[in-house]
């Protein structure tokens, strides 16, 4: 299948989907998968070694994607199914409460800057002046 072909496919898909992970990955409950945008999606088959046809064919989030490989659907919507229940507790009065899941949307960076502040340039001109104190006192 042609690069051109694979992309037009995705964007139909995309569409069909809402620009959602066919896997239910953001919320179980409701069936619901992460939105994202149509460069981080993943096309992916429905039936391992199936045919490349639109009807076989899925979009998923790279996770997602990871986590099915080479396996049919059902391995993905099971090991969501798992998940689910270790992120629900159910409290004493019956009702399910969801632990809370912090999930960023960028990875944080990590700045690492030459400019250190007036801090460092003050610590560094009292040396220097302390030094050179020190040096005509002898």
């Amino acid at each position: 299948m042609t690069k051109r072909r694979e992309r037009e496919m995705k964007a139909i898909l995309y569409k069909r989907q809402g620009g959602r992970c066919a896997a239910p990955c953001e919320d179980y409950a409701q069936g619901l998968g992460i939105k994202q945008p149509i460069r981080l999606i993943h096309l992916d088959h429905i039936i391992p070694g199936g045919s490349d046809e639109i009807f076989n064919r899925q979009n998923l989030c790279s996770h997602c994607n990871q986590v099915k490989g080479d396996r049919p659907n059902e391995y993905l919507m099971n090991y969501h199914r798992e998940k689910w229940k270790q992120l629900t507790l159910f409290s004493p009065e019956g009702v399910v409460k969801k632990k809370q899941v912090v999930r960023r949307s960028e990875p944080q960076r990590q700045h690492r800057t030459k400019y250190r502040g007036p801090g460092l340039i003050a610590c560094m001109a009292g040396f220097l002046l302390s030094s050179y104190w020190c040096s005509i006192r002898r």
